[in-house]
Order: structure tokens, then C-alpha cells, then sequence
């Protein structure tokens, strides 16, 4: 009998609370007997939620990183009149330049590739 009672009241928890309630936790019967008494099991414990959502947010971070990351990606031409893009051995040394959208606009604008 208490086991039903604890079970209940995890249900009714996980259930109500709006953090658990947005993951719709699946809840399976298992028929124990012949009186088609049903246990309860979640597929998602308390603690594997925790790391859905941490995962999930941890993802957004990434995905905003990488779209800053490609935002900020530009051809540089350093103070010496030398284009350096994301490939160049040198890109993330140089530090004093003029952003440019591609290479090509960075050569007509007088500059010149890197001898390696």
C-alpha cells in the first residue's frame, strides 16, 4: 500500500512540475498478475531529466557560438597589405587589420596572399 502512495505522489510531482512537465514523460504499465495490478515506470528518472535539460541548454550555447563564430569569420588584411582567411597558419595572430568579406575583396583592395 505505501509503495502505491509513493508511486502516486512521484506521478503527481513530475507531472505538475513545470520543468518535468515540458519533458511529457512516458509512463508504461507492466501487468503484475491476474488481478491486472499495474506498476508504473518512468523511462526518464529525476536525474536523467536534469541532464536532458543541461544538455539541451548547453547545446543552444554551442549552437550560438558557432553562429557567432561564423558571423566574425572574415578575411583580414594586416597592417603589412598581407589577406589572411580562416586557413591561413597566421589568422589568429594577426590582430591589426582591415575586415573584409572574402578574399577576393581583400586582393582588389590592394592586398596580397601569404607566401605559405
Amino acid at each position: 500500500m505505501n509503495i502505491r502512495l509513493i508511486l502516486i505522489f512521484l506521478v503527481t510531482l513530475l507531472c505538475c512540475n513545470p520543468v518535468y512537465a515540458q519533458l511529457s514523460p512516458t509512463i508504461s504499465k507492466v501487468k503484475l498478475n491476474t488481478k491486472q495490478q499495474t506498476e508504473v515506470r518512468f523511462d526518464r528518472t529525476a536525474v536523467e531529466a536534469d541532464q536532458y535539460l543541461v544538455a539541451v541548454n548547453s547545446k543552444t550555447k554551442q549552437e550560438k557560438q558557432v553562429q557567432k563564430n561564423n558571423a566574425l569569420q572574415v578575411v583580414k588584411m594586416s597592417k603589412s597589405g598581407i589577406c589572411h582567411d580562416t586557413s591561413s597558419q597566421y589568422y589568429s595572430r594577426t590582430k591589426h587589420y582591415t575586415p573584409f568579406n572574402s578574399l577576393e575583396d581583400c586582393l582588389k583592395a590592394g592586398g596580397r596572399l601569404p607566401k605559405r
